[in-house]
């Protein structure tokens, strides 16, 4: 004991009056009086305790983490991971996990419709790309807004119907669920809109170079819808 914890030590004993007697020292590390007051808490104390209840099982759920999402990767659909390739449609897998699996489905479903939504999105605007480049309108901007109206009401009318689900799994880890779903849209649906569209619109249709614009527009869908 060094000679600070003894003079606190000496200074207890007598400010108590009733000496050494006055104090007992237990096996676990604390000090009390005769009287059950504690002098000196015990070394593994309660919060001590649950401190360390707490960090061990902090550990144990960061080791379950791990271990779900290692069984996540490793039981990953073959379809989910290499997405069916098509000019005539785009896929996308979608993931969801829920203690319940209606909940699991359902966030798997929004998912891959969330990443489908965004797909579509980007072909569209590449397909009106294409026909403002073609037609050599590009830099008007009464076509550029007139385009941007189009491509957006087409890309809205397309999140809202045509999609199908193609496969669809569901696992169990640990407590909770893990649903896997692969949904799938024709593109050519989509094209077809676009193109009709633009025909529909006097401010692209009547240009001097829309009709060969068009044509080639109008040829590459088919050709895509074709497969070839």
């Amino acid at each position: 004991m060094n000679k600070a914890a003894s003079r606190l030590l000496v200074g207890l004993m007598l400010s108590l009056g009733g000496g050494a007697s006055a104090l007992t020292f237990k096996s676990d590390g604390s000090v009390v009086q005769n009287d059950g007051t504690v002098v000196q808490s015990p070394r593994n104390s309660v919060a001590a305790k649950a401190a360390k209840k707490a960090a061990a099982e902090a550990r144990a759920k960061k080791s379950e983490t791990i271990s779900n999402n290692q069984q996540i990767v490793n039981n990953t659909p073959e379809w989910c991971l290499n997405l069916p390739q098509s000019n005539l449609a785009i896929y996308r897998c979608g993931i969801g996990e829920a203690k319940n699996l209606n909940m699991a489905r359902n966030r798997a479903t929004l998912d891959a419709k969330r990443a489908l939504a965004d797909q579509i999105d980007s072909q569209i605007s590449s397909r009106m790309e294409d026909f403002l480049q073609a037609s050599g309108t590009g830099t008007n901007e009464q076509i550029r807004q007139r385009s941007e109206v189009i491509t957006k009401n087409v890309t809205v009318a397309a999140k809202l119907t045509g999609y199908k689900e193609v496969y669809s799994e569901s696992q169990s880890v640990g407590v909770s669920f893990i649903h896997y779903v692969l949904i799938g849209y024709p593109i050519a649906t989509a094209n077809q809109d676009l193109l009709s569209q633009i025909k529909e619109d006097e401010v692209l249709s009547t240009n001097e170079a829309a009709e060969a614009a068009i044509a080639e527009l109008e040829a590459e869908i088919l050709k895509k819808s074709s497969g070839s």
